[in-house]
Formats: structure tokens, C-alpha cells, sequence
């Protein structure tokens, strides 16, 4: 199964500067358009339980901010394998776990496909895994 992409796109114009030169300017789709469109094509993912592609952004409270198509989703740090937070800016997979649209700006958590290994730790002299 293949992962899927959610594109970002742009529209372009072309208008003429005083001089008489052509000059290209670049303006983005209305961000709530746009928005609605990634949102679907993630909610239909997390219905089907594909993987979106995203990049690691950076490290934040409680575990990392992950930009998918324009959004920024959130990783938690108990969801994230150590190989996938250390490839900053690399196109990864991650499935989305839970969407809320009604938020406003878009709460997206997603995980990671790969699971986080289990460790054993000692605290006090008890055993936790």
C-alpha cells in the first residue's frame, strides 16, 4: 500500500511592471480552501488507515510538530521512534490517529508507522516496562 501525498499548490499570475516587463508573482489558494482540501484528504487516510507523508519540523512540548501539506501536526513523543525524529526535514510516513475540525487552527496527532521499541526502566527499586 502506497503512502499518501497531500500536495500543496499555488496559483501564479503574471502582471506587467511600469516598464513594461513581465513579472510573476506567486498567490496561494485562500487558506481555508486550502485547508478544507488537506483536512478531507486526511480524514479519508485516517478512514482507511493509510499513511500520509509529512517532514519533522522540530521538537515541542510533549513531542514534535510534523508538517503535512501546509498543516502542522502534532507527534507525540510517546508515538515517535527515535530513527524518525532524528531526520529532520526528510519526507516520512505517519498515520493519523485523530482529526478535529473544529477546532480553529485544525488539531491533526498522528503516529508513527514504525513502533517505539519498549525499554525496561528501574525507578525505586520496581520494575517498569
Amino acid at each position: 500500500m502506497q503512502p499518501r501525498v497531500v500536495m500543496d499548490c499555488a496559483r501564479h499570475r503574471y502582471p506587467w511592471t511600469p516598464y513594461g516587463d513581465m513579472h510573476l508573482e506567486v498567490q496561494s489558494y485562500e487558506t481555508e480552501a486550502k485547508t478544507r482540501s488537506i483536512v478531507s484528504e486526511l480524514k479519508a487516510a485516517q478512514l482507511a488507515n493509510q499513511q500520509v507523508m509529512g517532514r519533522v519540523l522540530n521538537a515541542v512540548n510533549g513531542g514534535y510538530a510534523v508538517g503535512i501539506g501546509g498543516l502542522v501536526a502534532f507527534l507525540p513523543a510517546s508515538r515517535a521512534s527515535l530513527n524518525t525524529v532524528k531526520k529532520l526535514g526528510v519526507l516520512q510516513p505517519f498515520y493519523v490517529i485523530m482529526l478535529d475540525e473544529s477546532s480553529n487552527p485544525v488539531n491533526v496527532v498522528i503516529s508513527d508507522p514504525y513502533p517505539r521499541p519498549r525499554t525496561k526502566r528501574i525507578i525505586r527499586g520496581r520494575l517498569l516496562l
